[in-house]
C-alpha cells in the first residue's frame, strides 16, 4: 500500500511543526505543542481518522474533541463544496486549530471551517449535530464517565427532528491496555466498555442505534498504523 504523504518534524520556538510533503497533494504543515493539554498533540487516532476523511463524500461534518482539527481540514481539501465544524473546549486547543487552519489556507476555503470553544454537552453544539450528515471524532473516549457522556449526547441529538435518513457518527480511537484490580492479564478496558454498550444499545434500542461497524481505510499519511487503532461507525436515527 503506498502512502501519499510523507512526514517530517520540525522543532520551532515551543512549538513542533508537523510536515506532510507529496507530489500529488496538498503538502500540509501542522503546528503542535507539548503541553499538558491532549489537545494540542497530533495522535495516531486523529491521522486515522484523517486517512478515512481523506476519501469520504459528504456535505458537512461535525468534528468533537478537535484538537488540532487536521481530519477537519482534510475532509474540506476533499471536498471543496463542503463545510465543517470544529469543538473542543479546550481554549488553547482551539486556538492552535485556527492558527493551523490559517497556515494551511491554500488546501482549503478556511471560510467553511468554522470553529467552537465549549463542551460537546453544550445545547448549541446538540444544534448543530441536527444539522450535519456526521458527527465524527479522535480519541475522546477515555473511561467509563466519558462514554456515557458521548452516548447521552448522541441520544440528545437523535430526540431532535432533522435529517430523516439518521445521522453518522466516525469515531477513531486507539486501543490502550492496562491492569486493573482483579485483571490476570493488560485489557483495553475503555475499547471493551466502549462496544459493549454500543452492542447493548444495538440490542435495547435499534429504533436509535440501528448498527455498528468497525472500519477499514487506505492509509494516507505517513504514521505506524497498528492493528489496536480502531475506527467506528454508527447509523443512528432520529427519533422523531
Amino acid at each position: 500500500m503506498q502512502v501519499l504523504h510523507e512526514l517530517r518534524w520540525v522543532e520551532e520556538e515551543q512549538v513542533f511543526l508537523v510536515e506532510y510533503t507529496s507530489e500529488q497533494l496538498p503538502n500540509w504543515k501542522i503546528r503542535c505543542k507539548d503541553t499538558e493539554s491532549t489537545g494540542t498533540l497530533l495522535w495516531k487516532s486523529c491521522l486515522i481518522l484523517a486517512d478515512f476523511l481523506h476519501t469520504a463524500r459528504f456535505d458537512s461534518i461535525l468534528e468533537l474533541g478537535c484538537g488540532l482539527s487536521f481530519p477537519s481540514m482534510v475532509f474540506l481539501n476533499q471536498n471543496p463544496f463542503a463545510k465543517a465544524t470544529a469543538v473542543d473546549s479546550d481554549p488553547e486547543s482551539v486556538k492552535l486549530a485556527q492558527s493551523n487552519a490559517t497556515l494551511n489556507s491554500k488546501a482549503f476555503d478556511i471560510k467553511r471551517l468554522s470553529f467552537l470553544c465549549t463542551d460537546w454537552s453544550s445545547e448549541q453544539v446538540v444544534e448543530l449535530a441536527c444539522r450535519v450528515q456526521v458527527i465524527c471524532a479522535s480519541d475522546v473516549l477515555v473511561d467509563s464517565l466519558s462514554i456515557d457522556s458521548f452516548l447521552d449526547f448522541l441520544s440528545r441529538v437523535s430526540s431532535r427532528t432533522s435529517h430523516a435518513s439518521g445521522f453518522k457518527v466516525i469515531l477513531s480511537m486507539e486501543k490502550r491496555f492496562n491492569v486493573l484490580l482483579g485483571d490476570v492479564i493488560p485489557r483495553a478496558h475503555v475499547y471493551e466498555d466502549w462496544k459493549s454498550q454500543l452492542e447493548s444499545l444495538q440490542k435495547t434500542s435499534p429504533s436509535f442505534l440501528e448498527s455498528f461497524e468497525e472500519l477499514s481505510c487506505p492509509q494516507v499519511f505517513e504514521y505506524s498504523r497498528h492493528r489496536d487503532l480502531i475506527l467506528f461507525q454508527l447509523n443512528c436515527r432520529f427519533l422523531k
